[in-house]
């Protein structure tokens, strides 16, 4: 096996630590099962100089950051309930620049109904969130890597906006087109149709 460093190989290597009987495997979402209900988890890393364009505010930043992790449970028809923050914090961030991050992530867990329940704050050379989300549901998850022949497969929005955006952004174009305008919106305001799929899924 190759030793070249890849996200891949990276995941390799944490699941021979895991469990096998999690519900989740290889997926975005991870899971586990309990007397009660199913319980979810999802975390999603924001790093400031590959996820942040310098035209993004701080505020849609730290909102970005929890939309991240509500796209995962939107995908498997999943309600995130309760929400965990970790942020490294550059020395030279002022303490507005701090209420900024915390006035996206208010709007973010708003939007989402999200209870904020903790995390953890540290120094750090560029900004960092980590956001970690939980959820519970006993309806049938779709999994990633069980897809057969003639299953209907539903999308949602244009494919490739993201990409198209953060190139936009981070090279500092301006948009030309109705589809360069939207590319940059998904980027500095992302939205996630989370009703839509928690429908979709009921029907599976």
């Amino acid at each position: 096996m190759s030793n070249r460093l890849s996200e891949e190989r990276i995941i390799q290597l944490f699941n021979k630590i895991m469990p096998e009987n999690r519900l989740l495997l290889d997926d975005d979402v991870s899971g586990f099962k309990t007397n009660i209900s199913n319980i979810f988890i999802s975390s999603d890393m924001l790093v400031q100089s590959t996820d942040i364009p310098p035209s993004m505010s701080l505020s849609q930043a730290s909102r970005k950051s929890i939309i991240m992790s509500v796209s995962d449970f939107a995908s498997k028809g999943i309600k995130p309930k309760y929400c965990n923050l970790s942020v490294g914090i550059p020395k030279s961030f002022s303490i507005n620049d701090v209420k900024q991050l915390v006035k996206g992530f208010d709007i973010a867990l708003k939007e989402h109904e999200i209870i904020l329940i903790g995390g953890d704050t540290n120094s750090s050379d560029e900004l960092i969130i980590d956001s970690t989300l939980i959820g519970f549901s006993n309806n049938k998850v779709p999994k990633r890597n069980n897809a057969h022949d003639k299953d209907i497969i539903y999308c949602l929005g244009t494919f490739g906006l993201t990409g198209a955006g953060m190139h936009l952004l981070f090279n500092n174009i301006k948009p030309s087109n109705s589809f360069e305008k939207q590319a940059i919106k998904s980027v500095l305001h992302p939205v996630v149709e989370s009703d839509i799929f928690n429908k979709l899924v009921k029907i599976i």
